[in-house]
């Protein structure tokens, strides 16, 4: 495994170095457009020092031997189709950008790719931008949603009503699911909802609510480029699609409770065993350069999964017995903070236990109580005077043993 290092440059040479390639903005604080080829970890091609990459899928049942399990699906772009697709390869690059595909299995089921860098805009208007291409389809198929998120938490939420018992504490969620007369066809969406998030509570606006929505073309081979503007009274969202000139697809008067975010760009896939592949590119926002996370992954599982698809493959962990975590190089020069994350499913009531190299174990209290289902996407405090230079393990057992509760996505965040 390639333990994940922080970005290796000052946060002025990032600055100059996005300035020089662009993404849409003057002077960008962060842009990975054109995306290069970079292999080692979870995400595949993509370099893990700028994503932090997370799998979700509710084909999950330890006894059967399904754990965060993933089924292969075959993937368009780079002039053709790859099949056979399963993680970490399910994400592939070529001709400036990232490639995501996967089947959903008649299940829910998540990609979710955030930056390590976070976006600030306090006090101002602040400017996303992304590059975005592929099918949509609403009912049984699958969307793209566009997140902020306060803490680098993994997934904003685990079920396919988006905002539906979020894991987040403070966020902001834009969905392009369509909808009404958007979503006939798999070649045209727009903006459905838009979701805040602040003290696990949510407020979706949706219909009338919205403004200046309209339907824009979808497909593959179609790259729509977005800005989303977003400051605490306000989020914008306009479009410029290929040959075109930009237009506004979203206006919306907010409050939102946090003013710097993590950007989290997702395919989100329920009731549907179509495979769909979207292409993402030229990903970039504005305002201060702030140093990103410090990530080392614990490695995918990549065992074979039973009673599925030929070739079908679990990410995730059992915790059957206390689950181990291993971290490699850890480095904690002038590191104060650190945080364990991971997505989870845990039976109800919550019961966590977690212990760092050997030592005692403490009870973990739920992060999020307003959750009534069994999954979780968890950020948890790990105190930094129990971890060492070099190799680290922390462990994690659950007391409410009834073989179903594992573990997927497991990583080691620094600050």
């Amino acid at each position: 495994m390639r333990a994940v290092a922080c970005l290796l440059l000052c946060a002025c040479d990032i600055g100059a170095i996005a300035a020089r390639r662009g993404c849409g903005l003057e002077g960008a604080a962060f842009c990975d457009g054109p995306v290069a080829d970079s292999p080692g970890g979870r995400g595949g091609p993509l370099d893990e020092r700028r994503w932090q990459v997370s799998r979700f899928s509710h084909v999950s049942n330890v006894p059967q031997g399904q754990i965060n399990a993933w089924e292969p699906a075959p993937g368009v772009g780079c002039g053709g189709t790859r099949e056979g697709l399963v993680p970490p390869n399910d994400v592939f690059v070529c001709d400036g950008r990232f490639h995501d595909a996967f089947t959903a299995s008649l299940s829910f089921a998540m990609h979710d790719f955030s930056l390590r860098q976070p976006f600030d805009f306090a006090g101002r208007t602040g400017t996303v931008t992304f590059s975005l291409g592929g099918p949509v389809k609403t009912t049984n198929g699958w969307w793209p949603e566009v997140w902020l998120t306060e803490a680098p938490r993994q997934i904003p939420h685990l079920h396919e009503s988006t905002g539906s018992e979020p894991t987040v504490e403070r966020g902001l969620g834009i969905v392009l699911k369509g909808e009404g007369p958007c979503s006939d066809d798999e070649r045209q969406t727009a903006v459905s909802q838009v979701v805040v998030v602040d003290g696990y509570a949510v407020t979706t606006f949706s219909d009338a609510q919205l403004q200046n929505v309209e339907c824009f073309a979808v497909g593959d081979g179609v790259m729509n480029h977005f800005e989303l503007r977003v400051s605490q009274g306000q989020v914008e969202l306009l479009l410029t699609p290929p040959g075109g000139a930009a237009r506004t697809v979203l206006s919306l008067a907010v409050s939102l409770p946090f003013t710097r975010g993590h950007l989290h760009l997702e395919q989100i896939a329920w009731g549907t065993t179509r495979p769909n592949t979207l292409a993402w590119a030229d990903v970039g926002f504005d305002g201060p350069s702030l140093p990103a996370w410090v990530a080392y992954e614990h490695p995918d599982a990549q065992e074979p999964a039973s009673r599925l698809a030929p070739g079908s493959i679990n990410t995730g962990y059992a915790m059957v017995s206390p689950f181990a975590a291993s971290f490699k190089g850890v480095e904690l020069d002038g590191k104060t903070e650190a945080w364990l994350a991971l997505t989870a499913s845990l039976t109800q009531p919550f019961e966590l236990q977690v212990r760092v190299n050997g030592g005692a174990w403490e009870r973990v209290a739920d992060p999020t109580p307003a959750i009534t289902h069994e999954w979780r996407a968890l950020l948890l405090p790990v105190p930094i005077a129990s971890l060492s230079e070099g190799d680290n393990t922390i462990e994690l057992q659950t007391t409410v043993v009834d073989g179903f509760a594992h573990v997927a996505n497991v990583e080691l965040l620094l600050r």
